[in-house]
């Protein structure tokens, strides 16, 4: 009964392709992991398309690259699921990790992946995998051969030249309008893949027509703004030949065009595109969080110009705790001392250049940021928190509504859930930068500051650049430096220098 032995136990070939599908990949993502397979394949040149073919239906994916192609065999092998083992040593070159990218990838967009590839001088190789094939038989069963309405794609693919086309067809988990996707999707690659474009190793294009090469060509997204004369390098830590640390302070807002502005946002917007960008064979994997380096430290807007650049080689791959989606990583523990004493360098930098703006818009003032601003909430020892009765806000409050207004206040103040609030700061602590005055909208802070001013200027008769100076030095309104800025110059007023 007990007698040691073993027995055969496969996996569910239905179940797990479809398990396969919920690892997490975003479309840009996605895509990324297979322009990986492209660059490891010697492409200098990706094409992605997103479009519907005349008589077809549903619109198709396709990425084209010219690397050097495969033959029958290594593509066949490229499409096992887990073809290379994370312990197998790779070339130094090389952006893979599991073996899997191409599959969950292309698995997590669509229900039918073809790939269609040659080497110099041969003709094309076709396997497909078809996961309402795969679901049927319960097996995991290639498709040889082009597929009848393949004819067109696989023009695309010239004779005699090396090269790979990838076709998703079947786009069941990609939500949104072809044009918005093909923009995300772009934006994502040129920021994952900014250092290969920047140094003309790679050329990717996008675009919406069914023929891929005929689209148009992305400029390369650099997290550090390097280009901008007011980029400042702060430190650089050499650790050995396989990883090293440096950091950046970004030009303040003041410094920068509209566009300049935007580009560096990432999409996400600047507080969050601040923190620790991790690359990978010099390819980004992780983009912007403080990766729980020093308690307390989120995401916030006096932080916001800090990043620090990460490189490492695939040899440190087990250190660094890959994830499979090639978007997580944690920085090992005899690394991460030096990497939060970098990182609170950057931090501590941009600190003091929001700090010496808003001494500038306040009027030149030499008071401490903490005696300046006018806080919405204090603590008392004695009665725990309270709200600021001498904040303008509060006080035109008290004036105009009296008892009943310090009824409501008391009210909230001993209804506030501070354990609530302990306990949600304790989970994203160092990191989700989901917390504090950064999860306010700008259109929120801006329609405060604008009925703020209007009734400092129309009902306590305040000039207007007085009414921005007092609320640039008072909480919510201190917090988001850059409304109030925008704010201003939207009304036509002059920003101090």
């Amino acid at each position: 009964m007990y007698e040691e032995g073993e027995l055969e136990q496969p996996p569910s070939a239905a179940a797990l392709i479809e398990s396969l599908r919920g690892l997490g990949y975003s479309a840009g993502s996605a895509i990324a992991d297979l322009v990986d397979n492209s660059l490891a394949a010697g492409a200098r040149n990706v094409w992605i398309s997103l479009a519907r073919r005349p008589g077809t239906t549903g619109n198709r994916l396709v990425v084209l690259d010219d690397g050097h192609g495969m033959d029958a065999s290594t593509l066949l092998a490229a499409m096992r699921p887990g073809s290379m083992s994370p312990l197998t040593t790779r070339n130094a070159s090389d952006l893979g990790r599991f073996g899997l990218g191409l599959k969950t990838a292309s698995f997590s967009l669509a229900r039918q992946l073809t790939v269609v590839s040659q080497t110099a001088g041969a003709g094309p190789n076709v396997l497909r995998w078809n996961l309402d094939h795969v679901s049927q038989l319960d097996r995991w069963r290639l498709l040889t051969g082009a597929p009848p309405k393949l004819g067109a794609e696989l023009g695309h693919l010239r004779p005699g030249e090396p090269g790979t086309l990838v076709m998703l067809s079947e786009l069941d988990r990609l939500v949104g309008s072809p044009p918005e996707l093909i923009e995300n999707i772009g934006q994502h690659l040129a920021l994952v893949f900014h250092r290969f474009i920047e140094d003309g190793r790679l050329a990717i294009h996008t675009s919406l027509n069914p023929d891929p090469r005929h689209a148009n060509r992305l400029r390369p997204i650099d997290p550090f703004m390097r280009d901008h004369t007011a980029t400042k390098r702060v430190g650089h830590d050499h650790i050995d030949t396989a990883c090293s640390l440096t950091g950046y302070v970004l030009p303040h807002r003041d410094l920068c065009t509209e566009a300049q502005w935007q580009r560096g946002g990432l999409g996400e917007g600047w507080v969050q595109a601040q923190g620790c960008y991790v690359y990978r064979n010099q390819r980004l994997l992780v983009s912007g969080g403080w990766m729980r380096l020093r308690r307390g430290w989120r995401r916030a807007v006096d932080t916001q110009l800090a990043r620090v650049q990460i490189d490492f080689d695939n040899t440190w791959d087990e250190r660094w705790k890959i994830d499979v989606l090639k978007s997580r990583a944690a920085p090992p523990r005899d690394l991460r001392d030096r990497l939060a004493d970098l990182a609170e360098r950057v931090r501590e930098e941009s600190l003091a250049i929001h700090q010496h703006r808003r001494r500038r818009v306040s009027g030149g003032t030499r008071r401490t940021r903490d005696e300046r601003i006018l806080p919405g909430w204090y603590h008392d020892e004695g009665s725990g928190f309270r709200i600021n009765r001498a904040h303008p806000v509060v006080k035109r409050l008290l004036d105009e509504a009296g008892d009943s207004a310090r009824d409501a206040l008391g009210i909230l103040e001993i209804s506030l859930p501070v354990v609530t609030i302990w306990q949600r700061l304790n989970d994203e602590l160092g990191e989700a930068g989901t917390f504090g005055p950064d999860t306010v909208s700008d259109e929120e802070v801006a329609k405060l500051l604008r009925q703020f001013v209007s009734y400092q200027v129309t009902n306590v008769g305040q000039p207007l650049e007085e009414a921005f100076e007092a609320a640039s030095e008072m909480e919510p309104f201190c917090d988001h430096e850059d409304v109030v800025v925008a704010t201003m110059r939207l009304m036509g007023l002059a920003i101090p220098v």
